[in-house]
């Protein structure tokens, strides 16, 4: 096709003064173009996705400018339980459960590596991440006066205390008067014996004895103790409780009761600058919908928060 106003020499064409000038800007224009399809192209190199059980989460460099330099592109080393799905446990041989994988998805986010530790000595948590063998732990940790001494904990779900007693027992918890004199079991180191300590008084009030903590190193432990008779009441999360009944098989009823519904989420070492990027990673997952999807996928429907929230 000719240009308008062009002059033809000897076969040849030779533009005219007007075509000259809308060479310039054509080739601009195609540096632009080629350009934009560069940058375009290393833009999308440049995302970073991972896909955890499904769910796609982005890497954001925003977030991710918030860590201190000597953290960027660094490791979340957790520790978390290893026996207390669908929060957190041992799946084939792999640690998982929607607080895990709440986990794994903020270090994506951060662009971060998670590597997850399994453990059952829970009262060792918390000693360990001041110690700075982990720098974080992705499990449902109460937010305590106590705790807050030690560590930063992120709220990301509001969770209550519930109790099961052994079927045909003839126990039943139905308000917090009705441990009155009975053996609860919890795990060493949980906010379960402060909470059931609290109850003391009112017992006392009523004329009768206070509940009997008994410590157990881990959960399956507290519950085989009441599945066996050597304990009453068996004490845990409300997550928890239908799913490891169900999982365990243990001839154990659960109470409606749940008390004191609070914030949970993981423990974070504390001065170290990571406590915000997280605060904020998660709260990025929130908005973007992968919150709700992780906790979907493990059956969690309740509970859920509209933003994470950082206790120091």
């Amino acid at each position: 096709m000719k240009l308008k106003h062009e002059t033809v020499v000897a076969g040849k064409q030779k533009p005219s003064h007007a075509a000259k000038f809308l060479v310039v800007p054509l080739l601009v224009l195609s540096l632009i173009v080629t350009a934009c399809g560069s940058a375009s192209t290393a833009a999308k190199k440049s995302v970073k996705k991972q896909v955890i059980d499904g769910i796609a989460v982005y890497y954001n460099p925003h977030i991710a400018k918030l860590l201190p330099k000597n953290l960027r592109g660094g490791t979340l080393k957790d520790i978390s339980y290893a026996a207390a799905l669908p929060s957190v446990g041992v799946v084939n041989g792999k640690l998982s459960g929607w607080e895990v994988q709440l986990g794994e998805a903020v270090a994506a986010v951060l662009g971060m590596k998670f590597v997850g530790t399994p453990s059952t000595a829970f009262d060792s948590f918390i000693p360990s991440i001041q110690a700075g063998r982990y720098n974080v732990s992705f499990d449902s940790f109460i937010v305590l006066p106590s705790r807050l001494k030690e560590v930063d904990i992120l709220g990301v779900f509001k969770d209550g205390t519930t109790f099961a007693t052994k079927k045909n027992s003839g126990i039943t918890i139905n308000k917090v008067t009705d441990l009155c004199g009975h053996s609860v079991a919890v795990i060493a180191g949980s906010a379960y014996i402060p909470q059931i300590t609290a109850i003391g008084p009112s017992c006392k009030a009523l004329g009768k004895l206070a509940p009997v903590i008994m410590t157990f190193p881990d959960q399956s432990s507290a519950a085989l103790a009441v599945q066996s008779g050597r304990a009453q009441v068996f004490a845990t999360l409300a997550d928890q409780m239908g799913y490891y009944l169900k999982a365990t098989g243990y001839q154990l009823v659960e109470s409606p009761l749940e008390v004191d519904a609070t914030y949970v989420g993981p423990a974070i070492k504390k001065g170290i600058g990571l406590s915000r990027p997280i605060a904020e990673a998660m709260n990025y997952l929130i908005k973007t919908g992968v919150y709700a999807k992780i906790l979907a996928y493990w059956g969690v429907h309740k509970g859920l928060v509209f933003r994470a929230k950082l206790f120091k």
